[in-house]
């Protein structure tokens, strides 16, 4: 009898062990789920921000090249229609290079982040 006593104490221990173990591991996922999103959510807000800052900064300066390209030919319209050429020209070659530029950049940083230290994904 002593000998199943002490099965059924050791299989109530192992299966405790267990429910503790999922139990903690629940946790930690919950807890590791909330920090990848926080730090998913505070870049996206810090990205909006400056770029949001960035973009009137740009705007500004394009319509005061504009307005400078307008004087330097006599023709404010001609000024921006060189200035829209040149923005142009300049959203074309970003498009074109944007597997170089920004894609394989943008599946580092995030591989990076979501993988570090050699973590299991989520």
């Amino acid at each position: 009898m002593s000998f199943f006593k002490t099965l059924d104490r050791v299989s109530s221990n192992v299966i405790d062990a267990g429910e503790d173990y999922l139990e903690l591991s629940k946790k930690y996922y919950r807890l590791k789920i909330f920090q990848q999103l926080s730090s998913y959510f505070a870049t996206i807000s810090k990205v909006a921000l400056f770029g949001g800052i960035f973009f009137m900064a740009l705007l500004l300066l394009v319509i005061a090249g504009a307005v400078a390209l307008g004087e330097y030919l006599d023709s404010f319209p001609l000024g921006c229609v060189l200035m829209a050429a040149i923005l142009t020209v300049g959203a074309l070659i970003i498009y074109l290079g944007r597997e170089t530029l920004i894609d394989r950049r943008v599946l580092k940083t995030l591989a990076k982040t979501f993988f570090d230290n050699g973590n299991e994904p989520i």
